[in-house]
């Protein structure tokens, strides 16, 4: 995150393409999100109900909008 803030919130998360898993299946599942990870709070973790490969974009916020 830039000048070392923290990441508060995720606004999206989309695929660049298809996420697939270990068979080359789509999945369309979406992952549950985890913020302020890492050391200084800054990086977000994805968790997916099972191993996949894929892109996705995320757009984090070092707010918190009412």
């Amino acid at each position: 995150m830039p000048f070392g803030g923290r990441a508060r919130e995720v606004v999206s998360v989309v695929a660049e393409g298809a996420i697939e898993n270990v068979g080359a299946s789509a999945v369309h599942a979406m992952p549950n999100v985890t913020t302020e990870v890492g050391p200084g709070g800054g990086d977000v973790a994805l968790t997916w109900p099972e191993p996949v490969k894929g892109r996705v974009q995320v757009t984090a916020r070092v707010d918190r909008p009412i």
